[in-house]
Parts: structure tokens; C-alpha cells; sequence
């Protein structure tokens, strides 16, 4: 019995460890424990002059704003003089992205629309002397406003986390904040796309603090304007589920990414590009699916399964998947842009002719796991494919191979579980009937159901934290993670 608990407990630190996202942590300040205690939360970095950017500057952070803030007007973070006539801020506002720096004049900028919702949103404001202040949401600019022909004005005080920094008593900030940058150079909007969603390593030319909140409110660049913590215990830092690409996606080309901060409306979610692969999806709660690729160009010969199919080839760009939490997608390959200028898969082809290929790693050959359902021009659908995290590309044979076209979908399951982090109440749902169990981080089981489609779980009594939902069928077992906040 002792080895039995002993592996079972090495197997649970396993999961927990792959289950951590590759955000790491966040700052969180919870609204529910300013209710209780009645303290204010923030961080104060100092003073020290490297924070006073100069002739341009750029403010970035994810966010995401909880749904019991009364607030919609809250400051994430600035560096403001008592006058009111040096430093910058950054914050959001009647759902807007919301910007000043003084140089000495307000220079002022509202942009975006930022949903009244938890969701998680990328910030950035740009400035730069004698040109332009600029807003981008989520990676893409949304507004610009004249930033005068100075520079940010040098002032003496403290640059603020949190709340209102010429105010430590109101405008707090309630939710989690992750990725805190500051440069003193203006980032292009290309610059803009490609860090948003990669960690740091602190040395990025023009960097003037990074706070990654892993455990600490340090500082990471060579500037070290480490953070003191003002009433924050070690439940102010919360598991992260930012935006972020792990140790291989960031090294790909073009990454990109669906997550509920970039609906709508509806949790259908679309990420458009001009690289070969767009994808859509049904986005709840923190899932969210990340894509970039090796860059190759044309077509290629290696690493094929074994398939009953005359004169078989896939495009040699490959699509690497980070699904963290997203279950269930459309993607769709342009031929002619997978290609890039290389020779393409011939787009004369009937749709169940394409295949999705799949494998886990670098080191095995791709599996054949889906065949094409739409073909509109050349471009090729695969329809609601069960994601696993791994390679993915596109390939083509003289014949269809049948064994694939009688399998609807590759995976058991589909389900989706939302809202995701919740306060204790949330539905789960899957497309064909599973047994659901549900685990605390000890591997003490609290809720058991027999197989259902659908399922109302209420948690409200439990301690908040995070649980782990088996989906179980005589086929294949599915883990989950949810956060009761």
C-alpha cells in the first residue's frame, strides 16, 4: 500500500508539473480577500532614474480584470509626478485600453474595446517624441493621439503596480497581471507580435524592467528595480494562464494564438494568417491553443507513415500546436501559403484526398490522423480535430486511404469545461457519454458521476484551488485542470 501511495503521489507531482502553464505565475489580487480584510495590494519598484524612459517608451502587461471588479476604471501600473506633470500610466478604462504620459502637457489615449468580462488581454502603449502615442490590443493597433514634441518629463516617484500611483488609497486593480514591461524605445507593431507572446530573458535591447511575477516581484532586467509588496502574501501569486508560448513554440516562426480575449462575442474564436495554417475554435474560460512553424518552404519526402496511397507527399512546413486546455479545432491549410514560394501540394485534388498528419516529437515518424471534410480554392478544412500538443502538417496522395475516411474524429473526446477559472459552479461537456471524476491535488477524489454528456458540477462548498476532471471511457482517459477561485 505504501508504494502504491508513493507512486501515486510521484504520479500526481508529474501531472501537476506538466499541467503548470508555461506562463508561470501572475500577480492576482483578489477581490473576494479586499472584501474580507479590507487591504489594498500593490507593488512599489522605487524611483531609481533608469525608470524614466527619455524620448520614447513603451508600457506592456497581460491582464485580465475580474468579474467581481465594481471598477472599470483601474490603473495597472505608472510612474506619476505629484503635479501631474511628468511620468506615464497605463490602465483601462469604460473598456478601453487607457494611456497618459505628461511631457509636461497630458498627453492622452483611449482605444480598443476591452470586453467586460474575465478574460485574459494583451496591453501596449506606445510614445515617441515628436510623433505619435499608440495603442495595440491584443497585438493589433487599435488608435494613435499627437505625443508633442518632448520627451516623458523625469520625475522622483515611485513606479506603482497595482493602483493608482499618485493615489495609494483608490483605483485598485482587481484580477491578475503578468508580463509587466517597460522600454524606452518605441516597439513596432512587428516587434509587438513577435514578443507578446514569448518570455524574456531580460537582455532584449531597450528593456527597462520586466516583472514576470514568478513567486516575486523581481525585476528582470539588468536595471534590477526589484518590487516590495505592500500587504501581498503568497496567495497574491496565482498559477498563470497568460498567452505565453512554451520552450518550443517561442522558437518558432510566427506565433500566433485563439483565446477568449480575441471573441466577439460568441466563444467561437478565429486567428487569420498568411502562413499556411488559420484556425478556429470554440474558446471557454483560460483555454487557449497557440501555432507557429519551422519556417521550411515546398514539399518533402521524410518522416511519411505507411499508407496505402500512390505518390504520397506532405508540405515540409510543419505547425507545431500548444494546446493549453483547447480540446477541439478547425484547422485550415492554404497549400500556396504553406508552400511559401517553394512547390506546393497539388490543389487538384478531391477534399478526403489531403490527410492531417500528427506526431508527438521531432524523433518519430508523423501518423495519418484525419482526412480533409472541405475544399474551397486550396484551401484544405479539417474539421473539429481532437488536439493533441505536437507536429502537425498537411499531405496528399494519388487515393483517398479509407481507413481514415470511416473515422469521424480522431480523439473520444471533445468536451469543453467553462467557465474556466470559476467561483465553484461550472458545466462539462463532451460529445459522446463519459464517466467524469474529480480530483483535489492530493488525488483525493471529491466528485464522482456516471457517463453523461453533460454535467452541472457545483463546488461552492469546496476550497478554492485547483481540481483535476478525469473524463474516463473504456477508450481513452482525458485530464483537465480548473481553477475555483
Amino acid at each position: 500500500m505504501k508504494n502504491l501511495n508513493v507512486l501515486l503521489a510521484c504520479f500526481l507531482l508529474n501531472f501537476v508539473a506538466l499541467a503548470q502553464s508555461p506562463a508561470g505565475k501572475s500577480l492576482f489580487i483578489d477581490y473576494s480577500q479586499y472584501q474580507t480584510d479590507g487591504l489594498l495590494r500593490y507593488v512599489n519598484c522605487g524611483n531609481d532614474n533608469s525608470l524614466n524612459p527619455g524620448d520614447s517608451l513603451s508600457m506592456e502587461a497581460w491582464i485580465k480584470v475580474s468579474q467581481q471588479s465594481v471598477n472599470d476604471n483601474v490603473k495597472i501600473f505608472g510612474k506619476v509626478g505629484s503635479q501631474f506633470n511628468s511620468g506615464y500610466l497605463l490602465g483601462k478604462e469604460a473598456s478601453e485600453l487607457y494611456a497618459e504620459v505628461w511631457n509636461p502637457v497630458t498627453r492622452e489615449l483611449k482605444a480598443g474595446f476591452m470586453p467586460p468580462m474575465a478574460h485574459w488581454a494583451h496591453m501596449v502603449c506606445t510614445f515617441a517624441k515628436g510623433g505619435k502615442m499608440k495603442a495595440y490590443l491584443n497585438g493589433v493597433f487599435v488608435g494613435e493621439s499627437n505625443a508633442g514634441s518632448n520627451g516623458v518629463a523625469e520625475n522622483s516617484n515611485d513606479l506603482i503596480i497595482g493602483i493608482a500611483p499618485w493615489d495609494l488609497a483608490n483605483f485598485q486593480f482587481f484580477g491578475e497581471i503578468d508580463n509587466v514591461r517597460l522600454w524606452n524605445k518605441e516597439l513596432s507593431e512587428n516587434e509587438i507580435s513577435y514578443l507578446m507572446h514569448r518570455n524574456l530573458n531580460g537582455l532584449e535591447n531597450g528593456l527597462m524592467a520586466c516583472y514576470e511575477f514568478e513567486d516575486n516581484t523581481n525585476d528582470l532586467s539588468p536595471n534590477q528595480n526589484d518590487g516590495t509588496g505592500q500587504n501581498m502574501t503568497a496567495d497574491n501569486y496565482s498559477n498563470s494562464n497568460a498567452v505565453i508560448a512554451d520552450s518550443i513554440t517561442e522558437n518558432l516562426n510566427d506565433v500566433r494564438a485563439v483565446w477568449l480575449g480575441l471573441s466577439t462575442g460568441t466563444p467561437t474564436v478565429s486567428q487569420l494568417t498568411n502562413f499556411g495554417l488559420t484556425v478556429s475554435a470554440d474558446v471557454y474560460g483560460d483555454e487557449h491553443l497557440l501555432f507557429a512553424h519551422n519556417g521550411n518552404i515546398g514539399t518533402s519526402v521524410e518522416d511519411l507513415p505507411s499508407v496505402p496511397s500512390p505518390n504520397f507527399i506532405r508540405a515540409a512546413r510543419t505547425w507545431y500546436l500548444q494546446s493549453e486546455g483547447l480540446s477541439n479545432a478547425n484547422l485550415n491549410f492554404s497549400l500556396s501559403n504553406t508552400a511559401d514560394g517553394g512547390d506546393a501540394l497539388n490543389d487538384a485534388y478531391e477534399a478526403e484526398q489531403y490527410v492531417l498528419l500528427y506526431r508527438s516529437n521531432l524523433n518519430e515518424e508523423f501518423q495519418a490522423i484525419k482526412a480533409g471534410n472541405i475544399k474551397m480554392s486550396d484551401v484544405i478544412s479539417f474539421e473539429s480535430v481532437s488536439i493533441q500538443t505536437g507536429y502537425y502538417s498537411i499531405a496528399v496522395g494519388d487515393e483517398p486511404i479509407e481507413d481514415l475516411l470511416s473515422i469521424s474524429e480522431n480523439s473520444f473526446f471533445d468536451g469543453f469545461i467553462y467557465p474556466n477559472p470559476n467561483a465553484g459552479v461550472f458545466t462539462i461537456k463532451n460529445s459522446k457519454p463519459a464517466t467524469i471524476q474529480i480530483y483535489n491535488t492530493l488525488g483525493e477524489r471529491m466528485m464522482h458521476y456516471p457517463e453523461t454528456r453533460s454535467q452541472i458540477v457545483n463546488m461552492q462548498n469546496y476550497s478554492k484551488g485547483v481540481y483535476f476532471i478525469y473524463l474516463i471511457s473504456d477508450r481513452e482517459k482525458l485530464y483537465k485542470r480548473i481553477l475555483i477561485q
